[in-house]
């Protein structure tokens, strides 16, 4: 793609439709092939938007299908980092180097963006992740091996079975 046909993309709106997951709904935003968001509904921080791309959203879904049933262990949509600052791509994309069934914590995560002892602005960063599941912030822990902070109503619950379905796969 242009850079062109990129700028014209970034200002339309992003198309978005609903996801439905055993954990609960989800919204998808995205533009073109790109995913540039992926949030749980009632975290209610993505706006569906007017426009719908049927077949993004069916890829979305198929491949958060297999997710779910342990047939799929690397998501292969891409993604689309949208008003990140440069301290939270980094986080972000590191944390998307975390293997299905690994376990980071939020100082190794520091430490392997080159910010040993931010451990706390590591999980602000994750803690506004915008592509849940597809970045998986899930997999990141605290130091003494407590879940830490996950996103939406039943943040703990979702983290829980995140991990319980990929250690079991």
């Amino acid at each position: 793609m242009s850079a062109s046909s990129r700028a014209a993309l970034a200002d339309e709106p992003p198309a978005s439709a609903i996801i439905q997951t055993p954990l609960g709904e989800m919204t998808l935003s995205s533009r073109g092939d790109a995913v540039v968001a992926l949030q749980f509904s009632d975290r209610g921080s993505v706006s569906p938007h007017d426009s719908t791309d049927a077949e993004q959203a069916a890829r979305v879904q198929g491949q958060l299908d297999d997710y779910f049933s342990g047939s799929l262990t690397e998501f292969s949509l891409p993604l689309a980092l949208e008003g990140c600052g440069d301290f939270q791509r980094r986080v972000l994309e590191q944390c998307s180097r975390i293997a299905y069934g690994e376990r980071a914590t939020y100082g190794l995560l520091a430490s392997q963006i080159g910010a040993p002892g931010a451990a706390r602005a590591v999980g602000n960063a994750l803690r506004r992740n915008p592509i849940a599941l597809l970045i998986p912030c899930h997999r990141v822990t605290r130091a003494d091996g407590s879940l830490g902070g996950y996103g939406g109503e039943d943040s703990h619950q979702r983290k829980r079975a995140l991990l319980a379905l990929e250690t079991s796969s």
